[in-house]
């Protein structure tokens, strides 16, 4: 009996005695960075939850945020309160519409704003 043989003759016998898994989520994280990374880790539905941004400003800890997992593929983090200084203008952001920042913390969508 070759080792092939014996590798084939142990798996069969795995899978005759123990139980199949439930699908196991690829590269899950218990603390998500963004949307995107929480939308990985399934189940991909939108709602609130807890993500852990990596910067300087909040320093490890977690901020609540609303994941939009449904428009564009998903992965998308909605916040509001926003306020824009542009020399000695202040832009305020009617916070009874929602802002959208995308996956890269890079490119903001503002719905809406007003002087």
């Amino acid at each position: 009996m070759s080792y092939l043989d014996v590798a084939e003759d142990m798996i069969a016998k795995a899978k005759a005695h123990y139980p199949i898994c439930p699908e196991v989520i690829q590269n899950s994280t218990s603390k998500p960075v963004d949307c995107e990374e929480a939308l990985r880790n399934g189940p991909g539905k939108s709602g609130v939850y807890t993500i852990w941004p990596r910067n300087r400003m909040t320093e490890d800890r977690s901020l609540e945020v609303y994941c939009d997992m449904d428009t564009d593929g998903g992965g998308w983090t909605v916040r509001h309160n926003f306020s824009l200084f542009q020399h000695d203008n202040v832009y305020r952001l009617d916070l009874s519409v929602n802002y959208v920042m995308r996956k890269s913390y890079k490119t903001f969508c503002f719905a809406d704003y007003r002087t």
